[in-house]
């Protein structure tokens, strides 16, 4: 006799399915360094799988690169979070990316994906890119600052509809309402 599976199992293996896609690998990783697809996270090392929806975390020793399948570098220093939001990449078909970055400093390397499919989110503004390498910091309270070392980066504050540009060489500081090139 067979016995019948309940009706919610295809439905969970299918939404465990799209969560678990790997985007990426650690290419590399200090102590300190983890990965949380669950509300716990473990420890990460090298050529380890990055996934879609993931938390990459640092502790007060800890750094991490990862790399993904577009060529993109994520560079997390210590103390910091970021979350891997969205990601799909295909060189013929589809492309967005977003990461939100929650505490801490990270570096982007952009690498093949259209670069108007990208977007790194703070609590203080949305950064899009433009073929570029830079590197985002939410440490101070209120403040995002930005370090634009190729490329160029626009930032929209949460509290405005405003957009900022800035081209590299640049460093600059937004707040939830306004931006400008220091």
């Amino acid at each position: 006799m067979f016995r019948r599976l309940p009706l919610v199992l295809p439905f969970v293996l299918l939404a465990s399915a799209a969560f678990a896609e790997q985007i990426g690998v650690v290419d590399e990783a200090q102590a300190d360094s983890f990965q949380a697809r669950s509300t716990s996270g473990h420890p990460i090392s090298f050529g380890e799988s990055v996934y879609r929806n993931a938390r990459i975390y640092t502790k007060r020793y800890g750094s991490a690169k990862v790399l993904l399948k577009d060529g993109s570098d994520l560079m997390i220093t210590p103390n910091s979070s970021i979350v891997l939001d969205d990601y799909v990449f295909s060189d013929a078909g589809a492309q967005s990316m977003a990461v939100s970055l929650t505490k801490g400093a990270l570096r982007m390397v952009s690498g093949r994906m259209q670069k108007e499919a990208v977007v790194a989110t703070t609590a203080i503004a949305h950064i899009g890119i433009r073929g570029t390498q830079f590197w985002l910091d939410v440490d101070t309270p209120d403040l995002l600052r930005i370090w634009i070392q190729d490329g160029s980066v626009i930032a929209r504050p949460v509290g405005t509809e405003e957009e900022f540009v800035f081209p590299a060489p640049a460093y600059a500081e937004c707040t939830t309402t306004t931006c400008y090139q220091a």
